[in-house]
């Protein structure tokens, strides 16, 4: 979406000319909007640690809780707690261990009531 709103700005204004008042307060909206987007874009990036598991000390960020189906010894609907360590790999808990006091809450602000 940011080149979009580049090419958006270049049509707005081809040549470098001054714009007229209207033009020049559309121009200013819409670098507001680009400066927006870039920060908002910027922050949905960021990988900070939630939780750190107690024993190792590694530290994991939650990516989300979902229901599993499976065939697996593990009933189905069970919720299930993904998360991602600071080496970028991926692993998944039944929500009943990941919250059994097996890892430290790092940041709560952005968790679900049922974490």
């Amino acid at each position: 979406m940011s080149d979009i709103l580049t090419r958006l700005e270049a049509w707005a204004n081809p040549d470098g000319e001054p714009f007229e008042r209207d033009a020049y307060e559309a121009a200013q909206a819409l670098r507001e909007l680009k400066k927006r987007y870039e920060h908002l874009v910027c922050y949905s990036q960021r990988a900070d640690p939630t939780h750190r598991h107690i024993k190792r000390g590694t530290e994991y960020r939650v990516v989300g809780v979902s229901k599993l189906q499976t065939s697996q010894p593990i009933e189905e609907g069970t919720e299930i707690v993904h998360y991602v360590g600071v080496d970028k790999q991926s692993w998944s808990r039944p929500a009943s261990e990941f919250n059994d006091g097996r890892f430290e809450i790092l940041v709560d602000r952005y968790l679900p009531e049922t974490m």
